[in-house]
């Protein structure tokens, strides 16, 4: 855990961060506090390093490889 947190930091990761501070801040200013939730969860992606804060969101397969020959 010590390292996913540590290790691996890059633009989106802050972004997140910053992104999820600023709803927090708006949520409580505006005493909305169930988007303090949404605000929470966009910065724990970006300190804890899942979803599309550690760049796994577009799933692209690996190709496939063409057969030249058939099998016996």
């Amino acid at each position: 855990m010590k390292d996913r947190i540590l290790k691996g930091w890059n633009f989106r990761r802050v972004l997140y961060i910053a992104m999820g501070g600023f709803i927090i801040g708006q949520a409580i200013l505006t005493h909305q506090y169930f988007i303090v939730l949404f605000g929470a969860y966009f910065a724990s992606m970006g300190i804890f390093n899942f979803g599309c804060a550690s760049g796994v969101c577009a799933y692209v397969p690996p190709p496939r490889v063409k057969e030249t020959e058939e099998k016996k």
